[in-house]
């Protein structure tokens, strides 16, 4: 998952339990969603990267339907953990896994398609970093490949507004207690998610508590459409993530996807 620079030590202590929080996340169905999309405009793709790539568990799915991927990643504790996955899965010929910025690394070598799920794009808070994101996404792609990824709908963040959340998890010798507490950033279309942990390592009782900030942009369709022109992509659509649903104020979370024509001059 790509956050800005001062997160990384956020996502040192967040990769410990990653996989934990998102047990009941359903990465296969997501993967085939993401699959069929690049099948529509793409049929013959072979090859995927995928920015942000987490503890790769999308890029596993992606390699069991046949796709080569290439991984970025900025954490390396969740480099650490995708490794693990990708060696449990038996996937090592298939998935590879970087160490680097989505907004700068280079993998050395072009892909069919790039992706970015899981809301990467809206860790993207400052347009700097955005906008060397959508190059990146360029300089790895092959003339006409696509770049798909979900965000934040603004409409929706907007109109729904973000609310205070608890959630309790517990496997992996932990029991944790997590509460999230959203902030407004009007003025940067950011919402400030402010998490408080509690937890227990069941393995002697050992108590401890973790603060994190995640600060989330959410998007309007004119900007993403300026800031990807502006850097050789068209949109070929841009709808609801997993539904295909037209976007509108109950969207909370849209997918773009663009085709590359052609870094402008």
């Amino acid at each position: 998952m790509r956050a800005q620079d001062n997160n990384k030590e956020v996502f040192g202590l967040y990769s410990e339990y990653y996989d934990l929080l998102y047990k009941d996340k359903d990465y296969t169905s997501e993967a085939s969603y993401v699959i069929k999309l690049i099948r529509e405009h793409l049929p013959n793709a072979k090859t995927i990267a995928d920015f942000g790539c987490g503890t790769a568990l999308h890029g596993i799915e992606f390699a069991k339907k046949g796709f080569s991927v290439a991984g970025i990643e900025l954490s390396e504790s969740m480099c650490g953990i995708a490794v693990r996955n990708i060696s449990e899965s038996r996937m090592k010929k298939k998935v590879e896994i970087h160490n680097g910025d989505i907004s700068t690394y280079s993998i050395g070598k072009k892909f069919d398609a790039v992706v970015s799920l899981f809301h990467v794009m809206s860790y993207l808070t400052d347009n700097e970093q955005l906008s060397g994101c959508i190059k990146n996404a360029a300089r790895h792609l092959k003339k006409n490949g696509l770049f798909m990824f979900d965000f934040w709908y603004g409409p929706c963040v907007l109109t729904v507004r973000p609310s205070k959340r608890r959630k309790v998890l517990e496997g992996n010798g932990l029991k944790i207690i997590r509460s999230a507490v959203p902030v407004m950033e009007y003025n940067e279309n950011v919402v400030e998610v402010n998490y408080a942990m509690r937890g227990t390592r069941l393995q002697g009782k050992k108590k401890f508590e973790l603060c994190e900030k995640h600060r989330m942009r959410y998007f309007f369709l004119p900007e993403l459409k300026y800031m990807c022109e502006t850097n050789g992509f068209r949109i070929l659509n841009a709808v609801e993530w997993m539904t295909g649903r037209e976007l509108d104020e109950t969207t909370w979370s849209g997918v773009c996807v663009l085709q590359f024509t052609g870094m402008k001059k």
